[in-house]
């Protein structure tokens, strides 16, 4: 078994295409929180080119030393459980192929944050239970007239993933419900919807017939990986990331530019969630979240926002078999044919429960984890069960 993660290897595999999705539920197995963790090894001494390239980026540092962490943690319990001979021995062959794998990726960052978030996810996704946990908190299913405006918000928090969109304010891609507003157009400086640094994007809508807006949120997403994951680790162990931040920041913009009510709520998907619930707290209006990460509660606390109200402001949708939500609800990470399980650090998203059945496909494509949380799943399970209940959307 190897001592460290970072092994040589003289085969090389083809490069990783994983998903950016994968990140979400991991990071917060770590002891400690700490982002400004050293790599796992002694970076006077890399040779290869992955390691080089881990030592130059603080943020693959931090996620070299959460799955060293993790990784030592996890094969810890299987040894005192007794499943050295099977499970812990497939653990390991699997970590050396990871290895490969990774280094595959050259000087590549953000090959190499992929590589990471696969391996992280891979570690708490084969450990989670069977069926999601019981859901807290559910209200009572929607009627016909909730499922309408809940599809066309779901809508809107898939728009916030487009990059196209932010070029334009014909709203077309939003839904026919939306027109896209520019921020310059309100006084608003278009630093406090888009910051590539952080990764950071939302966009303000406009109800065509009300006229009132709708702050969405993008999630996590490919294009910003790297910093996405960063936001998501950090955040679940209870400490402020830089998005957090700013999506208050431009709740309070809002405030200062719109009139008194002018802002119907707030709306987002997985990381978007998150963030959501944060500027509805400083916005006191509705947010309609999808698949959320949980907004933490010294979070809030830290942002000078009352956590409380985001039980009665908030509705959280979320796909039966989201990993993400399993993630959060859940025990993190129970061992197989053992009584141990990691104590689970991360609170609930807060706010009434409403699970939706997945999608058939997504019993066949079940084997990666990656289709209960796509955000096309969520808009899809929304339409079956308004069809369901005969709701023309």
């Amino acid at each position: 078994m190897p001592t460290g993660i970072f092994q040589r290897s003289a085969k090389a595999p083809s490069r990783l295409d994983t998903p950016s999705l994968s990140i979400l539920c991991i990071m917060v197995l770590a002891a400690g929180p700490d982002p400004a963790d050293a790599a796992s090894f002694d970076c006077r001494r890399a040779s290869t080119v992955p390691e080089k390239a881990i030592c130059a980026d603080p943020r693959l540092n931090f996620l070299d030393e959460r799955l060293n962490k993790n990784y030592r943690t996890l094969t810890l319990l299987m040894e005192q459980a007794g499943n050295y001979t099977q499970s812990l021995k497939a653990v390991e062959d699997r970590q050396e192929k990871w290895l490969r794998e990774r280094n595959a990726c050259g000087a590549d960052a953000f090959c190499i944050a992929n590589a990471y978030g696969q391996r992280l996810a891979e570690i708490g996704y084969c450990y989670l239970p069977d069926k999601p946990a019981k859901q807290s908190g559910a209200g009572p299913a929607p009627d016909c007239a909730e499922l309408r405006p809940a599809y066309r918000l779901a809508q809107a928090s898939a728009c916030a993933y487009r990059v196209d969109v932010t070029m334009s304010n014909q709203g077309g891609p939003c839904g026919p419900q939306w027109t896209v507003v520019d921020p310059r157009s309100i006084g608003i400086e278009n630093k406090y919807f888009h910051d590539k640094d952080s990764g950071f994007d939302a966009i303000l809508l406009r109800d065509r017939q009300s006229g009132k807006y709708l702050l969405a949120f993008r999630g996590t997403d490919g294009l910003t990986a790297i910093n996405d994951w960063m936001t998501n680790g950090q955040q679940a162990v209870g400490l402020v990331a830089e998005q957090y931040e700013q999506a208050r920041d431009l709740a309070k913009e809002l405030q200062k530019k719109l009139p008194r009510n002018s802002v119907i709520g707030t709306t987002g998907h997985s990381l978007g969630g998150g963030l959501a619930t944060t500027a509805a707290l400083q916005l006191h209006a509705p947010a309609t979240v999808f698949d959320p990460a949980a907004l933490h509660p010294r979070v809030a606390r830290k942002l000078g926002l009352n956590y409380d109200e985001a039980g009665r402001l908030a509705t959280v949708y979320a796909v039966q078999g989201d990993p993400l939500t399993a993630v959060q609800d859940g025990p993190l990470l129970p061992l197989p044919a053992s009584p141990y399980a990691m104590p689970n650090p991360l609170p609930s998203a807060p706010g009434r429960r409403i699970p939706l059945d997945p999608p058939p496909h997504t019993a066949v494509e079940g084997l990666n984890p990656k289709h209960y949380h796509d955000i096309d799943t969520l808009l899809e399970a929304l339409r079956r069960r308004a069809s369901g209940r005969g709701c023309p959307l």
